[in-house]
């Protein structure tokens, strides 16, 4: 198993208690990801004092420091499909949360002078097919009544935006300018670390094995330490169901693999092609990332789960070798660039694709963000202030309404 690209150049990472730390907190956050880092991020611009568990011995190392680093807005599915799934006010409050969370990224970056972690791009969504092209060109105007700069080109044109020849059987692609890519473990330790500075706890090879309701609050219990808190937000990512078990039924595992190539001269915009659920693009070292692929191999990384104590997966030989084989067909130039190393993560999937985000039903005081299929990064930082908002007043969360767990836990 292969550590990811932003785990080897991840920034060195130091638990630090509060200069006044006591025992007392205020929320217990249950993981250091992108979502619970940024949970406790947004507790402390609102006067509280967060606690952070985290399994690994740094934040970042899980699913947020194992992904491919994209920033795009939307839902999972392009916007013309997320229309005809959820209706189109839905789509549009996704949308719209998703680029509130850009300009919170762009903002909170600046403010708290995190170097390297946000890059501003174009994305390019190429169509696999003639019959892809027609659906992807039906997002066109749907996406420029959200105020998208947004339109199609034509494969012709596509090297203008892309930074190189596409493959021959892709006819042109879906060109949305002002999208973003993000150096993963830069940005989860930079939002830590602000977190840090203004009052948070971290506490990390802490691993939650046991929730429980007390008569008010709730009993964490770690192989070091019980806590007691008045609220607590699990932020686990595929770990959730091993604490709240009533969301297995609801939460598939899937495995996702990803590349990457030798040194490359090539300048590429970020890029993805939906129907192979195949995406791309360049790392700050200037090497090319690829992944998914999931259909190279029928359900081999459906219900993939890892090891105790671990937070990627092995890799399977015939999908490293089947996103080797595609990055060519789909860009030519890279045909010689040879592959650096691959690795793999887990994902949790809901059957509607969209997240978990908000009080846990029946549980009073217990606030749940999870299901993030492979999509979490767009929401980042807006649906963890929207939570943290909720802890400290739920009469001014502004979660989607979509997005509530009693849509799946009654």
């Amino acid at each position: 198993m292969h550590d990811s690209y932003w785990i080897r150049t991840m920034p060195a990472w130091t638990d630090r208690p509060a200069p006044d730390s006591s025992d007392s907190y205020d929320v217990c956050v249950v993981g250091g990801g992108a979502m619970g880092a940024s949970t406790a991020y947004w507790l402390t611009q609102l006067g509280r004092r967060p606690l952070v568990l985290e399994r690994n011995d740094t934040p970042g190392k899980g699913a947020s420091g194992r992904n491919g680093g994209f920033m795009v807005q939307g839902a999972n599915p392009v916007h013309a499909e997320a229309v005809e799934i959820y209706g189109h006010d839905e789509a549009r409050s996704l949308y719209r949360i998703t680029q509130t969370n850009q300009e919170l990224v762009e903002a909170v970056v600046q403010r708290e002078n995190i170097e390297g972690a946000y890059t501003r791009a174009n994305k390019v969504d190429l169509a696999f097919d003639e019959r892809e092209e027609a659906y992807l060109r039906e997002s066109v105007t749907p996406l420029r009544n959200e105020g998208v700069d947004v339109f199609w080109a034509s494969r012709s044109d596509i090297p203008e935006f892309l930074g190189t020849h596409v493959g021959r059987h892709i006819p042109g692609g879906l060109v949305r300018c002002n999208q973003a890519t993000l150096h993963s473990t830069k940005f989860v330790l930079g939002i830590a670390e602000a977190a840090q500075r203004q009052g948070a706890t971290f506490v990390s090879k802490s691993p939650v094995t046991e929730l429980s309701p007390l008569r008010k609050g709730w009993r964490v219990v770690t192989p070091n330490r019980v806590y007691n808190v008045p609220q607590v937000v699990v932020a686990a990512n595929a770990w959730t169901p091993q604490l709240l078990p009533e969301l297995e039924p609801h939460l598939s595992l899937i495995r996702g693999h990803l590349l990457l190539t030798g040194p490359t001269d090539l300048k590429l915009s970020p890029w993805s092609i939906n129907d192979t659920a195949t995406y791309g693009r360049q790392v700050p070292s200037g090497q090319l990332l690829v992944g998914g692929m999931r259909s190279a191999v029928p359900d081999a990384d459906v219900d993939q789960r890892p090891r105790p104590a671990e937070s990627g997966l092995d890799t399977r030989s015939e999908i490293v070798d089947a996103l080797a084989k595609v990055l060519p067909e789909i860009l030519p130039a890279t045909e010689s660039l040879g592959m650096d190393h691959a690795w793999a993560g887990v994902m949790d999937f809901t059957p509607d694709r969209l997240p978990l985000a908000g009080a846990y039903p029946g549980r009073e005081g217990l606030w749940v963000m999870a299901g993030f299929s492979g999509h979490g990064m767009p929401y980042s930082l807006a649906l963890p202030r929207e939570i943290a908002e909720a802890c400290v007043n739920p009469e001014r969360s502004k979660i989607p309404a979509v997005l509530n767990p009693t849509r799946l836990l009654g």
